[in-house]
């Protein structure tokens, strides 16, 4: 079965996918393998129902160039081939069951007042959200020999290319079986059809293949595929929780982040959402919520969604009431209490540094275990930062950053590293003063270099960090040592002292500590709170 994409799709020789994707998208190259050259391919990550595109597409094969083009036609999907077509008909015990469900909202629903919804688009995951939750994840979790972090981040983490291959195989072979059990949410084709009679776009994000989509279809019927404006599986560059894959939603539907709402039963839906600027809703029974009954600690900020219901009736029933919420920018003050819907912290410095430039994140999620995967540099692209987080605290900063393609490796005094490490990130455990900062990295990570050291102080306890990056040029300079020459990059944000009754500069700083320890500054900035700079290892 062909790894990270679709187990229907024959191995054998090796061709290129160009898909050129409407809505300004930008062209998705991907290598498949193919017994055969000439074969079908379902459309790769989007159906426009708007335009009454049928969403599969037939590939013709270029023998000179080994190219495999995409052309539309207009096509009924085919069957599930691998498990047998899978019948959406009711069965007596699941017609009961809805009908129960559904019992207790129908009263209020029946003498409601149909009202315009509060969202200009709706963003569903499929499995556990839409689709009862057939994949076993302890039995993925066990068979990766992964007990605690989001897959793909720990993954993305491995350096034996076989441990990965084999691993995917794995998970492949685990949705195979999920995919032929596939079956509807109760609640689905009430909530579908509601959706249908308001003008409201509606969209489907998931990280299982375009294969299982289809046995999805199978079994709840082919014309639901209507109702979707974007169907986005992880054959597109963009995976969650990288945010880009609900950005994208919004710039192809010209809809502002806020006035979306993303539908999910995961940590890793309501962490996109929130980052991305978009409500969020977390459906509980989906198999794989954030938390359980045993566990009474407060999510990370950023993993808590603007509100939660216990089934696809309820969401059915606030959406009627409009009892929801918009995105956190637009939410007041008041409704910004128990950071329901909050990002994570420090994403407007995680924008900062995308927008200066002063880090390079590659096209795609998860660019190290895609490119292993498909056997390829994915479209010859930059392979993303590697990335040295100080002060990374529970790893909410260092997971979106890893979501997006970096490199990257989380640092920080060791219980703080052992936060971030149950999230299946990689971490170290320094000295927060960074005298040592040069012999840690070199005992604990060898000789290899960073494109990039960031730093965001957001807790008191990374006090004596941000201390020793304003006031000590050999800190500085142990930091330059660890970064590329002519290309690395220092960039850090940092509370101004003011407890000491001398005014802090950045002229200051930059005279008597930037400049001694060998950096260029390239970009700093002083507000009454906060210090914010970019250093180059010219």
């Amino acid at each position: 079965m062909d790894r990270w994409m679709n187990p229907s799709r024959p191995r054998g020789c090796v061709v290129t996918v160009n898909h050129m994707g409407t809505h300004n998208m930008s062209m998705c190259c991907l290598r498949y393998r193919y017994k055969h050259a000439a074969t079908r391919i379902p459309s790769s990550y989007q159906r426009l129902s708007l335009h009454n595109i049928r969403g599969h597409h037939r590939g013709q094969h270029d023998g000179r160039r080994g190219q495999l083009t995409i052309v539309a036609c207009n096509e009924e999907p085919a069957s599930n081939t691998t498990n047998g077509p899978v019948s959406h008909s009711k069965t007596r015990e699941d017609a009961q069951q809805d009908a129960a469900m559904a019992s207790s909202f129908s009263s209020s629903s029946s003498s409601s007042t149909t009202l315009p919804l509060v969202y200009d688009g709706i963003i569903f995951d499929m499995d556990g959200t839409l689709s009862v939750s057939c994949i076993d994840y302890q039995l993925m979790r066990q068979s990766l020999d992964i007990p605690q972090g989001d897959l793909f981040t720990v993954m993305e983490t491995w350096d034996d290319g076989d441990r990965i291959l084999r691993s995917m195989d794995t998970i492949l072979e685990i949705e195979d079986v999920a995919a032929g059990q596939s079956k509807g949410m109760p609640g689905l084709e009430e909530l579908l059809l509601y959706l249908q009679e308001h003008p409201v776009k509606v969209g489907l994000v998931t990280r299982n293949t375009e294969y299982s989509v289809n046995a999805f279809f199978e079994s709840i019927g082919h014309e639901y595929r209507d109702v979707f404006d974007i169907i986005m599986t992880r054959e597109f560059p963009y995976v969650k929780p990288d945010k880009r894959c609900l950005t994208h939603f919004a710039d192809a539907w010209g809809i502002s982040p806020a006035r979306l709402l993303m539908v999910g039963d995961s940590t890793e839906d309501v962490e996109c959402g929130n980052a991305a600027g978009t409500a969020t809703c977390l459906i509980s029974g989906g198999g794989n919520e954030i938390t359980s009954e045993d566990d009474k600690t407060k999510p990370p900020r950023g993993t808590i969604p603007s509100f939660q219901v216990d089934s696809l009736y309820e969401l059915q029933q606030r959406l009627e009431k409009r009892d929801t919420k918009l995105g956190w920018n637009e939410l007041s003050v008041d409704d910004r209490a128990m950071d329901a819907g909050a990002p994570f912290q420090g994403l407007e410095f995680f924008n900062f540094m995308f927008e200066s430039g002063a880090v390079q994140a590659p096209a795609c999620s998860f660019p190290r275990l895609r490119s292993t995967i498909l056997e390829t540099d994915v479209d010859n692209m930059h392979p993303g930062d590697r990335i040295l987080h100080l002060g990374c605290g529970d790893g909410s900063l260092t997971k979106m950053l890893f979501s997006a393609g970096f490199n990257c490796v989380g640092a920080d005094v060791g219980t703080s590293a052992e936060k971030a490490r149950t999230r299946g990130l990689a971490t170290m455990a320094i000295d927060p003063t960074l005298s040592k900062i040069q012999e840690e990295i070199k005992e604990q990570m060898g000789d290899a270099l960073f494109d990039a050291v960031v730093f965001l102080q957001d807790h008191p306890h990374n006090s004596s960090t941000a201390t020793a990056l304003i006031s000590s040029s050999q800190a500085l300079s142990s930091l330059r040592a660890l970064t590329a020459k002519g290309t690395g990059t220092c960039i850090f944000e940092v509370n101004v002292p003011s407890n000491d009754g001398t005014a802090f500069s950045k002229e200051s700083f930059v005279s008597t500590v930037a400049t001694p320890s060998g950096w260029t500054v390239m970009s700093v900035g002083q507000s009454e709170t906060t210090l914010r700079c970019i250093l180059l290892n010219a």
